[in-house]
């Protein structure tokens, strides 16, 4: 399945009570609920406050996902990831 990459932040009214955004933030539920596979996910310092790495069988399924986060205060940057084989493979295509 393909890797995609979610940097996300709290909106505005999570941030107010961190605990309960916290526990809604569900991550694992969240990604299973759209066919993916939760990978790991960090609590980040700086411009967002998490990070998650994870597997969904499509760019529907991700992008659901996200919009899935984004209902419940949340926002998202999502981007695909590439092995090294993957990005081989793209290289190879360019000759």
């Amino acid at each position: 399945m393909p890797v995609y990459v979610c940097l996300w932040k709290f909106d505005d009214q999570n941030i107010k009570d961190v605990k309960k955004a916290t526990e809604k933030a569900a991550k694992e539920k969240i990604v299973e609920s759209m066919g993916g596979k939760f990978i790991t996910g960090y609590w980040l310092t700086g411009a967002y406050d998490g990070i998650i790495i994870a597997e969904f069988p499509d760019d529907e399924s991700c992008a659901a996902g996200a919009l899935k986060a984004c209902s419940l205060g949340f926002r998202t940057t999502t981007m695909r990831a590439f092995d090294s084989e993957q990005f081989g493979r793209i290289l190879d295509s360019l000759s």
